[in-house]
């Protein structure tokens, strides 16, 4: 599984020199971004909000399909795919990948949040449901659902209804102290747009929005 910060082509070199450094990561060819220890589950490109390795591309699509997905391009090793609530992802033949990386720095990438239209909300969070096979609950919060994968998993789901807008995603890191976070993202030549009680709304140097969240890293 790796979450894309999906951002254009025109801007993926800032893009990537931004996010290696706040996740402490290596950029490789193609906006990969390579930890120190363990597998890579960042990547920097556009078009898609994450990708699932599975062991039978097809059969995967198959499933999806049935539950209101579409195919956007399918192939025998990668596909890419649009949910019922509109979020595009991607299907990839499983690469081996096991082992979780860990935490570095203040804060981690622990969560990919899916931003929908509040009339898709219900259909998106059973489609991620059931698609995956991975509980779904209610947030703290009405307009959040998560979808909990197992805790090898280096990310869950949270889907968010959004009353205006259309669909996107975006990638939420925790992080013990905001504000020292925030600062230090800040000097990277990333700005604030909005604070919140438990979040804070941030737009990197290619324009894209994430948010940090009053949590500890899971690792």
């Amino acid at each position: 599984m790796r979450a894309f910060v999906d951002r254009p082509a025109e801007l993926r070199a800032e893009a990537v020199r931004f996010w290696a450094a706040v996740t402490g990561t290596e950029p490789a060819d193609g906006g990969l971004l390579v930890p120190a220890k363990g597998d890579a589950h960042v990547e920097v490109r556009s078009g898609a909000a994450l990708a699932l390795e599975v062991a039978d591309v097809e059969a995967a699509l198959t499933v999806a399909r049935a539950l209101g997905a579409e195919a956007i391009e399918a192939g025998e090793t990668e596909a890419v795919v649009r949910s019922p609530g509109g979020t595009v992802f991607r299907l990839e033949q499983w690469s081996g990948a096991a082992e979780r990386s860990p935490v570095v720095g203040d804060a981690d990438v622990f969560q990919v949040c899916v931003d929908v239209p509040a009339a898709a909300f219900d259909e998106e969070v059973a489609f991620w449901s059931r698609w995956t096979g991975w509980p779904s609950r209610e947030a703290a919060r009405p307009e959040f659902a998560v979808v909990q994968p197992p805790d090898a998993m280096p990310f869950r789901l949270l889907i968010q209804r959004l009353e205006d807008g259309g669909p996107g995603a975006h990638l939420d890191l925790a992080c013990p102290d905001r504000a020292a976070t925030r600062a230090r993202h800040e000097e990277l030549g990333a700005r604030a747009l909005r604070e919140l009680p438990w979040w804070t709304v941030m737009e990197d140097p290619a324009g894209g929005t994430y948010c940090l969240i009053a949590a500890r890293p899971a690792s």
